[in-house]
């Protein structure tokens, strides 16, 4: 993070030049066509406006080099050559005619762009912080969001009343349990014996470095600078490396300064919900964040071994013959790579709020595929017959509603020494201002710290031991942090399940938040009409099955929410009227939409085309509603007119769409069009035939049916097998559902209870993959969607070589490839720029002002 003091006189140096430089080559341009006029002759005005455009430089860069070649023409015709038609030479007169024209448009925007660089650069001129961050004390206005927060941020002064907790819970989850506690306790009790005090070398504090720069809001901008050039030198890391060594050896004497209160930066997301972060130094963010890695490594695996030994109490999932490609070793894999999420076993993948890098598939995603891809198998295979209920729950306020006292047990029952639950403690309670007193935090977790992931994935756990316990294994608790989904065929079971989760969140001091609960009833492939009303009894929420903007469909199919997008829409248009700036429009549009398309969830076979094309239209309508009637394009068009154009000679320029969706390193406004690679994407051959046969004929496989081949199967005879196969199995079993039971009792047993329910076991076609494809089909549903590029004509290219060279111009460097949005921007509006502006580019490569671009980007990436 470059801050904005060091790059400013830079990029005002630049942009006066790209205006100078505009300046001379228009005053080139009309000198060009005066000496042309003047003449009489064809051949002079040729040879007028030929040395014209020789002569054109922007930047001492040559801009017409195509026509250097003209000079053996015009040394033909001075030597009298009469074979040169008249029509020819008219030819080539509008060509350099046309060419002085595109130059000038060019020159225009080129100026155009610097004044809209330059509006941005004097609306932002300094270093503070975004306008949706202000100080605690700046909170006084009448706004009801801010109010109500407020109030919820006084209540952290408060510990939670005694009696609204009950500390025993921690002994609860751990019941029956006693040698599973031992082998934890000695896991932790070594970690602490041998590692957590341990040297601190330079590539763990940049990975450290790294993790706090990934999450925007932990700290400000100022020390987002600092961290970066501790990134950047060798020097300076190894003097923070054995300066944080020094703090850990002392750890038992570290506090926060207490006599230095911390303030509180307060940020407002898109969605409108607030969240308050402490102001810290650097040293004291990259201690926290050492300790909170090493923990979330070392606890990670210590607690992931307790519960597979905890599950393996409760269910019968065989640990032999399972075979590597079989449903349940996949789906045992994928639970693995969600567990403690937050918690990450690998110090690299130490990301906030499930989200994960650029780039990377982020859990909250997985989880959204696993539970796609589940609801599907529920569906057809293993209870198709049934109802099948879902479960969205979320905690309310969880983060900054723990009481202390029940973590601080919870460390204390997992062998945490004592100085070190000290340390915990003193994290917990840091001393800040509340408007001009200072007060002690005495509840809730510091947000966005990984040591508050660390304290919030352990009590989180003992929800999923109880949800595990309360259903006898039948339901699993599928969740990123506090966003949680469950469900089953049978009511009492899920029931049961939901029941065990409030009741462990009561003993906790939590509670579900009945706002972002829900349930949805979703009937398998073969449950008659008359069975298919709801019938989950007990007191399951009643609201929408939401993941970020989806809602999940009684069809089993995760749509986008009209009203979330509605939501979006109306705070996108707030945002577009209050913008000063182009830029400012441009971003506010562009980290919208960004947001949204991430709240919709990547597409996927998972979700398939239907949840696609949702997407798209969701983002063209964002796009030609923004702004009012002329969508975002014509918002903008108005906003430039105004601004710049209005009393300019410029204002006759015609702004073409491609110029606002055009890389902004090459002139544009970098518009985000999202449609167009989810266009290309609908479009992918990835949706092909999946596999030959489907979960039901898979099934009629596995169950041994008499079912005609198709074509390129292989001999199924020899490979058949029936329950008897494995060990303990009953006569029949081959037709299990999910649940346990068999496929064909579903109905009749859907209103049963629990008491005499048998602990859960995968179906015997889960474990095993011979003699049937069941497995093909669960993990074809799980293959990505990769955008197709455009189609490699030599026209494309020709321009993508050009393109690919003018990047690696403005920044110094080689670029190789192109992302498929700016490889499908380059197919899809290359030829309107070339046609347009005779180039790819405005401005010269090295007159653009990158870092003043990269800190713009920034902005809008941080408010996402």
């Amino acid at each position: 993070m470059v801050l904005f003091e060091k790059i400013r006189p830079v990029a005002e140096i630049k942009l006066a030049e790209l205006e100078r430089q505009r300046e001379r080559l228009i005053a080139h341009y009309d000198s060009t066509i005066r000496t042309a006029e003047a003449e009489t002759s064809m051949l002079d005005k040729l040879k007028a406006l030929h040395s014209g455009l020789s002569s054109a430089v922007f930047y001492d860069e040559p801009l017409h080099p195509s026509f250097d070649n003209l000079t053996n023409l015009l040394s033909r015709l001075q030597c009298g050559d009469a074979t040169v038609s008249e029509k020819d030479l008219m030819r080539w007169m509008e060509r350099m005619q046309k060419e002085i024209a595109k130059g000038r448009q060019r020159a225009d925007y080129t100026r155009l762009f610097g004044r809209i660089l330059t509006e941005w650069l004097d609306a932002n001129s300094d270093d503070h912080e975004q306008a949706n961050e202000w100080e605690l004390e700046d909170l006084g206005n009448p706004d009801t969001e801010r109010d109500k927060f407020m109030e919820k941020l006084e209540l952290l002064t408060e510990p939670v009343p005694e009696g609204s907790y009950d500390l025993a819970v921690v002994d609860d989850m751990f019941s029956g349990m006693e040698s599973q506690l031992a082998t934890l306790r000695n896991s932790v009790a070594s970690f602490f014996r041998n590692e957590a005090k341990s040297k601190v070398d330079s590539r763990e504090l940049e990975t450290s470095a790294n993790a706090i720069l990934g999450n925007n809001d932990l700290v400000g901008r100022q020390q987002r600078a600092v961290l970066q050039d501790i990134i950047d030198s060798d020097e300076i890391r190894n003097e923070y490396s054995g300066c944080i060594t020094i703090l850990l050896d002392r750890f038992s004497e570290w506090d926060w300064k207490r006599s230095d209160p911390k303030r509180m930066r307060v940020i407002r997301s898109r969605a409108g919900k607030h969240r308050a972060f402490l102001n810290e130094d650097v040293i004291t963010a990259l201690l926290l964040q050492i300790v909170g890695i090493r923990w979330s490594v070392s606890f990670h695996k210590s607690l992931e071994t307790f519960w597979n030994s905890m599950s393996a109490e409760f269910t019968k999932n065989p640990t032999s013959g399972v075979k590597w490609n079989s449903i349940n070793y996949s789906r045992s894999q994928k639970r693995e790579a969600l567990f403690l999420s937050a918690m990450p076993a690998d110090s690299s993948r130490v990301v906030s709020g499930g989200y994960g890098r650029s780039g990377e598939t982020s859990p909250r995603e997985s989880l959204l595929q696993l539970v796609a891809v589940e609801l599907q198998l529920v569906k057809q295979a293993s209870a198709p017959n049934a109802l099948n209920t879902v479960l969205a729950c979320d905690i309310k306020d969880f983060g900054p509603s723990v009481p202390h006292p029940v973590l601080l047990k919870l460390l204390e029952k997992i062998g945490v020494p004592a100085p070190w639950i000290g340390f915990y403690e003193k994290f917990l309670t840091p001393t800040v201002l509340m408007g001009t007193t200072p007060q002690v935090l005495r509840r809730g977790l510091p947000a966005a710290h990984t040591l508050s992931h660390v304290g919030a994935e352990l009590l989180l756990l003992g929800l999923d031991c109880a949800v595990l316990r309360a259903s006898k294994g039948h339901v699993h608790l599928h969740r990123i942090m506090d966003d949680m989904y469950m469900w089953h065929h049978r009511p009492a079971v899920l029931n049961a399940a939901w029941q065990a989760a409030n009741a462990y969140l009561k003993r906790c001091g939590l509670q579900m938040n009945g706002d972002k609960c829900g349930s949805v009833v979703i009937p398998g492939n073969n449950a008659t009409t008359n069975s298919a009303s709801p019938r989950t009894g007990g007191d399951l929420p009643a609201g929408p099955v939401r993941w970020g903007a989806l809602t999940l469909r009684e069809t089993g199919e995760w749509l986008p929410d009209e009203t979330t997008v509605t939501r979006v829409q109306k705070a996108l248009d707030q945002k577009l009227a209050s913008s000063s700036t182009i830029l400012g429009a441009v971003n506010a549009f562009n980290s919208a939409v960004r947001s949204l398309v991430k709240a919709l969830g990547n597409p996927s076979i998972a979700l398939g085309k239907n949840h696609l094309n949702g997407v798209i239209k969701v983002v063209v309508d964002v796009a030609t509603k923004s702004g009012g009637s002329g969508g975002i394009i014509g918002f903008l068009k108005q906003k430039v007119t105004d601004k710049f154009l209005r009393d300019e000679p410029e204002g006759t320029l015609d702004l073409p769409d491609a110029w606002f969706h055009w890389p902004i390193l090459a002139g544009g406004l970098a518009l985000v069009c999202p449609q167009i690679t989810l266009a290309a994407l609908r479009d992918s051959d990835g949706w092909g035939t999946p596999v030959t046969q489907t979960f039901k004929l898979s099934l009629a496989y596995c169950s041994g049916a008499e079912v005609e081949k198709t074509s390129g199967e292989n001999d199924w005879g020899e490979s058949k097998w029936d329950a008897e196969t494995e060990e303990g199995s009953d006569e029949g079993e081959s037709e299990e559902s999910v649940s346990g039971e068999s496929g064909e009792d579903e109905d009749d047993e859907a209103d049963a209870g629990i008491e005499d329910l048998q602990p859960w076991r995968p179906a015997v076609w889960e474990c095993h993959s011979t003699g049937n494809h069941m497995y093909n089909a669960y993990s074809f549903l799980f293959n990505t969607l990769n955008v197709p590029p455009p189609k490699r004509t030599a026209h494309h290219n020709t321009m993508r070589t050009a393109f690919l060279a003018r990047g690696g111009q403005v920044r110094g460097r080689g670029q190789a490839t192109l992302t498929p949005q700016w490889d499908w921007v380059l197919a899809t509006y290359g030829d309107d720029v070339m046609e347009t502006f005779g180039s790819l580019a405005f401005a010269e490569a090295r007159l653009i002002p990158v870092q003043l671009i990269a800190h713009l980007r920034g902005e809008g990436s941080r408010e996402e």
